[in-house]
């Protein structure tokens, strides 16, 4: 009974934070400084509401482009936003990315939001995606989905086509035991230390887009 109680009021200030904090980023929408605060503010209390911490192995090079990383649940961006900073920008499907308040958030920084029913989806990334070049880390879940099970799922081909045709630096990004204390189905959390692991930039020669998954599912082998 504890234990369920415990979990209503930490999803609830959770709940609360992203509310909050997506108004108050839409209200400053026109001051970079106070949106980048509140976006920080976000992702602190939603990773203390969950009762998760972090801790990072590797290195973020300055120049990196494109982050491609696992996706295990919403949590992800949280933890992802608060490494990385608020020069980060997400890539996600619409549907998800602009539903109420979050989509104060994506419309307020810019975000990236694809259609994937929408033959002209991609010519629309390429072109974000480059926009942001040089002034942002832009991240793509190459899964395209959430896994349920944890295990890294096939990649599609956005992440390798964007890369590619714009010339990006990437850094695949791991990030592991998650899913021992955060179940996205109930959104059930318990207190717990997550791992982040930053993996070297990948050269865009042959077959790097292949092993760039295989290097990053070694990698969750070991925490």
């Amino acid at each position: 009974m504890l234990k369920i109680m415990t979990y209503r009021i930490r999803t609830l200030f959770a709940h609360l934070a992203i509310a909050i904090g997506s108004t108050m980023v839409d209200v400053f929408k026109e001051n970079k400084t106070k949106t980048d605060q509140w976006r920080m503010w976000i992702s602190k209390n939603v990773l203390r509401s969950t009762a998760l911490s972090y801790e990072v192995k590797g290195h973020l090079d300055a120049d990196t482009n494109l982050i491609i990383a696992n996706h295990q649940s919403m949590l992800d961006i949280f933890l992802l936003e608060s490494f990385v900073g608020p020069e980060i920008r997400f890539v996600g499907r619409k549907g998800i990315m602009d539903v109420w308040p979050v989509g104060l958030v994506v419309d307020a920084v810019g975000h990236i939001t694809i259609d994937r029913d929408d033959r002209r989806s991609g010519v629309k990334l390429l072109k974000e995606v480059h926009e942001k070049k040089g002034k942002n880390v832009v991240v793509i879940f190459p899964e395209g989905t959430r896994s349920i099970n944890g295990e890294i799922q096939d990649f599609e081909l956005g992440a390798k086509m964007v890369a590619e045709k714009l010339g990006l630096k990437v850094q695949p990004v791991v990030i592991k035991g998650l899913s021992s204390f955060y179940n996205e189905g109930t959104k059930f959390s318990k207190k717990g230390h997550i791992h982040i692991e930053v993996l070297p930039a990948v050269p865009l020669e042959d077959g790097w887009f292949e092993k760039s998954r295989e290097a990053m599912i070694e990698a969750k082998k070991n925490i």
